[in-house]
């Protein structure tokens, strides 16, 4: 499985970045970016509120505060620019991506644009689009929500490294110092443990809802579709279609009420453990602080930090859980465009395709030219042999 989802979330990303290079990048770049501006208000807020707790110097304060609104001014003029960059980039892959299914389709045999397997397959792209963005979409929200908690848990790591280094070097409590942290591991563990346990069951009520709402539009569009509208009135089929539109409506409703009910209930855990996190958080950092290892403004520092750096594990394993669940439906997707055109494309002469003995036959064939009584051919028949060259006249 772990496999499976490196390899077919590579494969799509290959085909993201090969159809808008920019979007990877500018996704990575703009979380850089977007993720430093709450650590430096964070720090800042700390070092404020130390100086009015401590000293309270009006020319510190200015400073402090003014430092604070300059680095947020530059971040956000930052962030903005390549939030920009990356929404255009993003725009351009939703462009892209109507260009890739069309030249796709172009592509195609016959066959298999006639063939309804691959016609379900392509409405299924949409349908599963539609329920919860899955598919590459899905892959590209992941994969900037990834790169978020990856930058959070650097930065996270980089600005609290200072607090555990106070309580060992300060405090004698070496109990207390070991504990809070496996406590922490623990239980954002148990947390990781219950996400990767219902992403698979998340991930089945999405297909049903797929393959629910393909039948559903099938039978709503049929009704308004010029021809079969016409068969359904003329063969007095609305009654059929009636009864067979509200069955398929109802089963849509539970449908619709099975998956969202089942993808509250997988938060309900998370929610609890959370509050249990946060509990511990502030009673680990407040009880420091009463024992004076630090500044009342630390416990801003500390706790913000922590609670960042909890929220960027908890948000990368639900992430890496989103890819597993999403997994059938991106290999879905790339499975359309794995579809190949194994039809000759017309560019060998006809001996070169095998022993040479072909021909082509016209069998009592009349045409006439528009407007015209008289025949400028009729009844022809003849064969034509391969190497030969014949001129009607």
């Amino acid at each position: 499985m772990k496999s499976a989802i490196i390899s077919t979330n590579y494969k799509a990303i290959k085909l993201v970045s090969k159809n808008e290079k920019w979007l990877i990048p500018s996704i990575i770049i703009n979380s850089l970016f977007a993720n430093l501006s709450p650590y430096v208000n964070i720090y800042m807020s700390a070092l404020i509120v130390n100086e009015i707790s401590g000293q309270r110097n009006v020319r510190d304060l200015t400073i402090l505060v003014l430092i604070t609104v300059l680095s947020n001014l530059v971040i956000s003029l930052v962030s903005s620019m390549l939030g920009k960059f990356k929404n255009r980039s993003w725009t351009r892959f939703e462009n892209a991506e109507k260009i890739m299914f069309m030249e796709h389709g172009f592509s195609l045999d016959y066959v298999h644009l006639e063939d309804s397997e691959v016609r379900q397959s392509r409405r299924k792209i949409d349908e599963s689009k539609n329920i919860n963005n899955y598919g590459i979409w899905s892959m590209i929200y992941s994969f900037e929500n990834i790169s978020d908690s990856i930058i959070n848990i650097i930065f996270a790591i980089i600005f609290m490294s200072s607090l555990f280094g106070i309580i060992i070097t300060q405090s004698n409590d070496i109990v207390g110092i070991f504990l809070f942290p496996i406590l922490l591991i623990l239980l954002v563990s148990l947390s990781i443990f219950i996400s990767m346990k219902n992403s698979k069951k998340l991930s089945k009520l999405g297909e049903e809802m797929s393959d629910n709402m393909i039948y559903v539009n099938k039978i709503s569009n049929s009704y308004g579709g010029y021809q079969m509208g016409k068969d359904i009135r003329i063969y007095d089929m609305i009654k059929i279609y009636k009864r067979l539109n509200d069955e398929v409506e109802q089963a849509h409703i539970k449908g619709s009420r099975k998956y969202w009910f089942g993808h509250r209930n997988t938060l309900i855990p998370d929610a609890i453990i959370s509050q249990v996190i946060n509990f511990l958080t502030y009673a680990f950092v407040c009880l420091n602080a009463v024992r004076g290892l630090f500044q009342v403004g630390s416990v801003i520092l500390y706790v913000g930090y922590i609670s960042r750096l909890i929220d960027a594990f908890k948000s990368f394993s639900s992430n890496i859980a989103m890819y597993k669940m999403n997994l059938p439906f991106l290999q879905h997707y790339l499975k359309f465009f794995d579809i190949e055109n194994t039809m000759t494309k017309g560019r060998m002469h006809i001996d070169a395709r095998g022993s040479g003995n072909y021909e082509i036959e016209f069998h009592n064939v009349s045409f006439k030219y528009p407007g015209s009584e008289t025949f400028a051919i009729e009844n022809l028949s003849m064969i034509l042999n391969n190497n030969k060259r014949l001129a009607v006249v």
